[in-house]
């Protein structure tokens, strides 16, 4: 039986075999290897991100890296201290036995960090370029580039996870979708699309998300942190409300729908050759995005969708977007999906997160 060891570190492997975007207060310090975000928990200050790798011992003494994730922490809905472990990286020759040593010490780190439950998040389909965010972390990697261990669940089964949620991501070209669309909703004008702010955004989700179709999140316990990426200035100019107007027009519009969509920052992390893209407003503002994903999204009745989808088209052809891509629909939104279907959307990315409670 060969023997692994783990390591709290981040390889330079990592950078060429599985680039990644981190958001957050850990930006500026990323370059130089550290990580400073953290969460508070109870009596606890613990560190939210932590880089893990695995490292097979070879018969000469070396270490030779096999796998890598991050391990991410947050605080569930009910008030439980959760480990996310991010899509686990092949940066070596895995298999069955190198997976049950991971999960082991996963479990073992679970333990010391005094986690409650345990849960994985694994590439189960990819199909072309998956715009960013690809987690349901604050870290995404280039899925397209990375060699990711995909659900082969065997393992993971048989060390006791189970699948709590299966989650996908659609695409369509921004031009057809806006041709595609009927032309009553093209001609709507009793709806309207309205900037916000964070704050205003994370207000209205928390208000009208139990009475909307919406996007899957994970079931944190901190309202604000229910959409982690806005947590970061970055997204300021992202978050949407479409509000429907009464034709009399001496009613009060009420909003029907809301949606956050942002650039793709995978993008320039391939354009611009470097390991880590420098996330300054300025600097984005000045890079030419070809993709946009709507990360987050609500409404009511889901027959509106097409029409929220229009307003998205208008909001992307501002900004010379050419691919839209839909994301975090719950594979059990039947509904949803054959909406997308029947506009034409591809689906491209699908997750399965599992889960298993620490003894």
């Amino acid at each position: 039986m060969s023997q692994y060891e783990i390591d709290l570190r981040l390889p330079v492997d990592i950078w060429r075999k599985a680039p990644f975007m981190l958001v957050g207060p850990d930006i500026r310090f990323l370059p130089l290897g550290v990580l400073v975000d953290s969460i508070h928990h109870g009596d606890k200050q613990l560190p939210r991100i932590t880089p893990l790798v695995l490292s097979k011992i070879c018969s000469n003494g070396l270490k030779q890296d096999v796998v890598f994730c991050f391990i991410f922490l947050y605080i569930n809905d009910r008030y439980e201290r959760v480990m996310l472990m991010t899509h686990p990286v092949k940066i070596g020759s895995v298999n069955h036995e190198a997976l049950e040593a991971l999960l082991k010490e996963i479990f073992r780190i679970a333990g010391l960090l005094e986690c409650q439950i345990v849960e994985v998040e694994l590439n189960d389909l990819v199909e072309g370029s998956v715009a960013f965010p690809t987690s349901f972390s604050s870290i995404s990697h280039d899925v397209e580039v990375a060699e990711m261990i995909k659900s082969d669940l065997e393992v993971f089964h048989r060390e006791g996870f189970r699948e709590w949620a299966e989650v996908e991501c659609f695409e369509h070209k921004v031009h057809e979708l806006e041709r595609g669309l009927d032309e009553t909703i093209r001609s709507q004008d009793m709806l309207h699309m309205t900037q916000v702010k964070v704050e205003d955004y994370l207000k209205l989700v928390s208000r009208l998300g139990g009475s909307k179709i919406r996007s899957f999140r994970l079931p944190t316990w901190d309202a604000s942190d229910s959409i982690m990426l806005l947590n970061f200035q970055l997204f300021n100019n992202s978050a949407y409300v479409l509000r429907s107007s009464s034709r009399l027009g001496f009613l009060k519009s009420s909003e029907c729908g809301y949606l956050c969509c942002v650039q793709n920052l995978l993008e320039p992390l391939k354009t611009l050759r470097t390991p880590h893209v420098l996330l300054f407003q300025r600097l984005l503002e000045a890079y030419s995005f070809d993709t946009m994903k709507i990360m987050d999204w609500g409404i009511s009745p889901v027959d509106r969708l097409p029409e929220l989808l229009f307003k998205a088209t208008e909001v992307m052809k501002e900004k010379n977007i050419t691919n839209i891509q839909f994301a975090n629909v719950s594979s059990d939104q039947l509904k949803v999906k054959n909406l997308l279907y029947e506009l034409g959307f591809k689906l491209i990315h699908r997750v399965k997160l599992l889960r298993r409670e620490v003894e």
